[in-house]
């Protein structure tokens, strides 16, 4: 099957890139539903053989790839995009919405594939729903490790001028879970990517998309893939619903049954999930609990791995241990609540972009989780999951000011998370083996 690159450059760099990022891509298509905001239930609008009328049609990039990365772009991080197309109109669309939303330091690598078309998706944001997705994953079944060696290659092309040393020092790959070429045969192709970026010294993330629970994706071997994954894994970012499907599938459907959505698992649980994948050998864990905000969990005893990070060592950005003399495991940072929502689409893609962009600039692991929050208000507030991002010295202004608003956050066991005086967040002290 022929291929090919297509490295596209806004302007070449001086001091080479901060982050790559890598994985799903698609073309997001969402038409106009905010004149529809008094439907109490999707089976309000959506009836069969009935007209819905729309207002106007966006078109924007979407996906890890472009939400992550343009965010981290617009936040003044330069970065550059791994992914695979197709060679149809809907990947020139997309080369040409990932151009026009770049920042002047964003490098675009595409594999294009004649074989195959472009992913894209069908969003219906409708207005206090959560929202669904038609989606064709396209050609980021057949994503691999080689796509990104052939980008890595690209890139190190575009920018000749950056020193030896200068390289990126953080590596985001986004939704395996729905690109089916990183779990169909097991464990290895998803741990070959995350390894090929260890290697070159990177602070590796990782992120996931939560699956249909009745298609293929939902009942491949996650605890296997993620067994394997996790110790190449410096900080992973699942929310608290794809980790419950992906660990705990009977649980997942219990809650999703009483109550849809992220506010259907509480913080414990999150608390619970993340241990689990502390166990399997991961770095830092945040889960994001939506509109409530994340939930940030490590091993303060594992002080080798926490310092085997990458080029960030996390383990210098944690908590300080309390007044009691102990250590913290976990924190829980509230949200902050949006004006108005829009749509939540990719707004836990933005939220990541913060907390990376935070950290590339030396933040604590808790200020920088304020950030992502913040970041993840930003983006519910509009359409798409990028406009609505901001630099990351406004976002930075608005937190050392300390918004005095903060989502509410309920927990099963409170007797185990604490709050200090001077703190907005809550830190839980393991005194117990509770996973």
């Amino acid at each position: 099957m022929h291929k090919h690159v297509d490295g596209m450059v806004t302007v070449p760099h001086t001091t080479g890139m901060d982050a790559i990022v890598a994985g799903h891509l698609c073309l997001d298509l969402t038409p106009g539903l905010g004149e529809h905001s008094a439907v109490a239930a999707v089976d309000g609008l959506l009836r069969p053989g009935s007209l819905v009328d729309t207002h106007g049609l966006t078109v924007s990039p979407g996906g890890a790839v472009a939400n992550t990365g343009l965010s981290l772009a617009r936040m003044g991080v330069s970065a550059g995009l791994v992914a695979r197309v197709g060679t149809d109109p809907l990947a020139d669309m997309l080369r040409g919405a990932l151009r026009d939303s770049g920042g002047p330091d964003t490098v675009i690598e595409l594999v294009a594939d004649t074989g195959i078309s472009t992913s894209f998706t069908v969003v219906l944001a409708i207005p206090g729903v959560d929202r669904i997705f038609l989606h064709d994953s396209g050609a980021n079944d057949s994503f691999s490790v080689e796509d990104l060696r052939r980008a890595l290659e690209g890139f190190a092309r575009t920018v000749p001028e950056a020193p030896a040393t200068a390289g990126p020092r953080v590596f985001h790959f986004g939704y395996p879970t729905a690109m089916a070429s990183m779990y169909r045969t097991g464990a290895e192709p998803l741990a070959l990517v995350l390894e090929e970026a260890r290697r070159r010294g990177m602070t590796v993330s990782l992120d996931f998309s939560l699956p249909d629970p009745a298609g293929e994706a939902a009942s491949a071997p996650w605890r296997a893939i993620l067994s394997r994954a996790m110790p190449l894994v410096d900080i992973c970012f699942p929310s608290v619903e794809e980790l419950s499907l992906m660990l705990d599938r009977p649980g997942f459907l219990q809650r999703e049954a009483r109550h849809a959505g992220a506010e259907a698992f509480s913080p414990d649980y999150g608390y619970q999930l993340a241990g689990e994948l502390l166990q399997m050998g991961a770095g830092v864990v945040v889960v994001k609990l939506g509109a409530r905000g994340v939930l940030v969990r490590w091993d303060p005893t594992n002080a080798e791995r926490l310092r085997d990070t990458g080029a960030i060592e996390l383990g210098k950005r944690l908590p300080e241990a309390s007044a009691e003399g102990a250590p913290p495991d976990a924190l829980v940072v509230p949200g902050y609540p949006a004006a108005q929502v829009v749509s939540t689409t990719g707004a836990g893609d933005s939220s990541i972009a913060g907390v990376l962009a935070a950290l590339l600039e030396g933040a604590s692991l808790s200020a920088a989780c304020e950030v992502g929050c913040l970041a993840g208000r930003n983006a519910v507030m509009r359409v798409d999951a990028v406009s609505g991002a901001r630099s990351l010295r406004d976002m930075e202004s608005e937190r050392l000011e300390g918004a005095s608003r903060r989502a509410a956050v309920e927990f099963e066991r409170p007797a185990e998370w604490h709050r200090r005086e001077d703190s907005l967040f809550y830190h839980r002290i393991p005194v117990d083996s509770y996973r």
